[in-house]
């Protein structure tokens, strides 16, 4: 491996490994390292960007591309109670791809 990708390349990795190993143990009380919370709306939000993100590339779309343009939908909607509805997230999205062209 060394030979291939490099003794420093090999000596990050391993490090990496390391310090991600550590983390784990850490966490060995049954219980996963905890994360900072999120509510369930942002859960919901979460979930359907992602939806979307994969909705748009399944239309062909790049991956970039549709990220970008859902992340344009997020920020614009980012202030909303609710999570919007994923056809309106599409929509949005659509209209930012098409005009792009």
């Amino acid at each position: 491996a060394e030979q291939a990708y490099g003794r420093q390349h090999i000596a990050a990795r391993r490090h990496f490994r390391q310090q991600k190993s550590m983390a784990t143990r850490a966490g060995q009380d049954g219980q996963a390292p905890q994360s900072e919370p999120r509510s369930v709306s942002e859960e919901a939000f979460a979930t359907v960007l992602q939806k979307a993100c994969r909705a748009l590339e399944g239309l062909g779309f790049r991956k970039s591309e549709a990220r970008k343009a859902v992340d344009e939908v997020r920020l614009e909607c980012s202030g909303l109670q609710q999570p919007p509805a994923l056809p309106h997230v599409l929509r949005t999205a659509l209209r930012r791809l098409s005009a792009a062209v």
